[in-house]
C-alpha cells in the first residue's frame, strides 16, 4: 500500500487578495496505486485506501504492458478492477477509502451555528471536495451485452464494504449499461434526495486513457441585511482523453438544492461518503470479465475552520 497524506492552510480565496487563509485546512490523501489486495478494511487500522473484490471480481497488480500503455503518468504503479469470469450478474472489484474520510459537508453545520460572526457581506466560507485518478480502458467495455457499470468519485455505503449497488448518496461519474439506462458517454451523477445525471459529452471507448476530476464546492455567504448564511452548489469537472489530448470541462447546471446531498446531513450518520473506484457487473450474467485500470486516485477535503492555525508548509 502506498498512500500519502498532507494538510495545509493553502491559498484558497485569492479572489479577496489572501494569500494564506489561516481559517480552512486542505486535506489530501493521494495512492500511486502500489499494493496488493486486502482481506480486511485497512482504515480500521489507519490506512487510508482499500481495494477489494467479491463474486469473483478480481484485483490484479502492474503488468509491463500495462505500464507502458499509461505512459509517463504511471509513476509506481497501476491496479487493475476486474468484474471477473464466474457466470453472474455481481462480480465486481474496488479501491476505496474508509466511508467517513470524505466527510466534507459535515462542518457547514457547526459554521452556520458558530457564534463567529463575519463583518462584512463579503466575507464567505468555501468548503470543497476533490476527486482525480487516471484510468484507463481495455479492449472491452460495458455494453447491453455485457451489462456493468463504473463508477468514479464519491459515495455513500453501509456496512464495513462498499458494494456493488448504485448508492443513494454520492457525487461520482459513471458509465452504466443495464437494460434501463445505456450510457455511451461518462455521466457525471449528483444522488441525494433526488438523483441528477448529466451528461458530460465525453465519449467512453475502448483502449483509452482518462484523467477524471470533480470537484464540489459549498460556499457559505452571511448576509448582513438577512442576518443569515446564504449558501451555493457548485459542481464541476473536468476530463482529459489522454489518448487524444482532448480536454473536456464543465459546471452541472443549478440550483443544485434539494439535489445535491450535501444538504441532506446524512453525514452525521454511519452512510458516510468515501472515495470509491469501482467497475462491476449488472443485471445479465456473464463470463466475460471487463477490466478497468487505473494508474493512481486523489481526494481533497478543503474545509473551513472555526480556529485561526499558524502552523504551515
Amino acid at each position: 500500500m502506498s498512500y500519502g497524506i498532507d494538510a495545509t492552510n493553502d491559498q484558497a480565496l485569492a479572489g479577496i487578495g489572501q494569500t494564506k487563509n489561516p481559517y480552512l485546512q486542505d486535506i489530501i490523501f493521494f495512492t500511486d496505486c502500489t499494493q496488493a489486495q486486502g482481506t480486511t478494511p485497512l482504515w480500521l487500522d489507519g490506512g487510508i485506501y482499500y481495494t477489494n473484490a467479491a463474486n469473483g471480481g478480481a484485483v490484479g497488480n502492474n503488468t509491463a504492458a500495462i505500464l507502458n500503455s499509461f505512459g509517463y503518468t504511471a509513476c509506481s504503479g497501476v491496479i487493475s478492477l476486474q468484474t471477473g469470469t464466474t457466470n453472474n450478474a455481481t462480480g465486481y472489484a474496488y479501491s476505496s477509502t474508509g466511508p467517513a474520510i470524505a466527510d466534507t459537508f459535515g462542518s457547514i453545520n457547526y459554521i452556520q451555528t458558530s457564534s463567529v460572526l463575519p463583518t462584512t457581506i463579503t466575507d464567505f466560507l468555501v468548503e470543497k471536495q476533490e476527486y482525480e485518478t487516471a484510468i484507463r480502458t481495455s479492449t472491452a467495455i460495458h455494453s447491453n451485452t455485457v451489462r456493468g457499470a463504473f463508477r468514479l468519485g464519491f459515495q455513500n455505503w453501509s456496512g464495513s464494504f462498499p458494494s456493488n449497488t448504485a448508492p443513494t448518496l454520492g457525487k461520482y461519474f459513471e458509465f452504466r449499461c443495464d437494460g434501463t439506462v445505456t450510457d455511451t458517454n461518462w455521466i457525471l451523477v449528483v444522488a441525494g434526495s433526488s438523483t441528477l445525471r448529466f451528461d458530460t459529452g465525453v465519449a467512453v471507448s475502448t483502449n483509452t486513457t482518462y484523467r477524471m476530476y470533480l470537484s464540489t464546492e459549498f460556499k457559505s455567504k452571511f448576509d448582513l441585511d438577512l442576518f443569515e448564511w446564504v449558501t451555493t452548489y457548485i459542481v464541476n469537472y473536468k476530463i482529459k482523453n489522454m489518448t487524444t489530448g482532448t480536454v473536456t470541462e464543465g459546471t452541472v447546471p443549478s440550483p443544485l438544492d434539494g439535489i445535491d446531498p450535501g444538504i441532506d446531513y446524512t453525514y452525521f450518520t454511519a452512510t458516510n461518503l468515501g472515495s470509491v473506484t469501482m467497475n462491476t457487473k449488472a443485471v445479465t450474467a456473464t463470463t466475460t470479465s471487463i477490466v478497468l485500470f487505473v494508474d493512481y486516485i486523489c481526494t481533497r477535503n478543503r474545509r473551513p475552520l472555526s480556529r485561526e492555525i499558524l502552523i504551515a508548509p
